[in-house]
């Protein structure tokens, strides 16, 4: 039940889309990896049910960027002490970070940095072979997987910022064309 009838309406509309954006957050203590896991089985389809992204270890590693141009985001991670308190690791990255606010990122910026991901994905799931975005959602899961692994064992992640993914699903061949302009 809605609270309001402006609500009601807005929620039961018709949309192309879902998109879910999740911060991993794994200080909290509402999480569960287990949960997390089914959900990423559950929400893969953006068109249907929803799609899920998880961004690692939240929203701000859309900045955790040093560069554009090179591939020092390969290595970047974060520990579980630079995210319990919230603002050391926002702090850090905002003195880091080479895209400072959202309008700094252009075409050929999204490009790259979409280019990165897929890159680290590829990195994190230790694949050597390209990358083919027909498989994305099953990379996703197993992304998912080795950072929870990853977690309990060493107390550190990835960063990865997974929701400017979409922009690739909705259109592999979107980077080629972000490049010429």
């Amino acid at each position: 039940m809605h609270p309001d009838a402006e609500s009601a309406a807005v929620l039961g509309g018709k949309y192309t889309d879902i998109l879910l954006i999740f911060d991993f957050d794994p200080q909290d203590n509402r999480y569960h990896a287990d949960k997390l896991k089914k959900l990423l089985a559950i929400f893969t389809d953006s068109t249907e049910m929803g799609r899920l992204y998880i961004n690692y270890p939240m929203v701000e590693s859309f900045f955790h960027f040093r560069s554009l141009e090179d591939q020092s985001f390969l290595d970047e991670m974060f520990t579980l002490e630079q995210i319990q308190s919230g603002g050391a690791y926002k702090a850090y990255v905002n003195r880091l970070t080479c895209i400072h606010h959202l309008y700094d990122v252009g075409q050929k910026e999204l490009a790259h940095m979409i280019r990165l991901i897929l890159m680290k994905i590829e990195r994190i799931c230790q694949e050597e072979h390209g990358f083919d975005g027909k498989d994305l959602t099953e990379k996703l899961q197993e992304v998912a997987a080795i950072q929870m692994l990853r977690l309990s064992e060493r107390q550190a992640m990835f960063v990865l910022n997974t929701c400017v993914l979409f922009v690739y699903e909705y259109n592999p061949r979107m980077l080629e064309w972000l490049d010429k302009r």
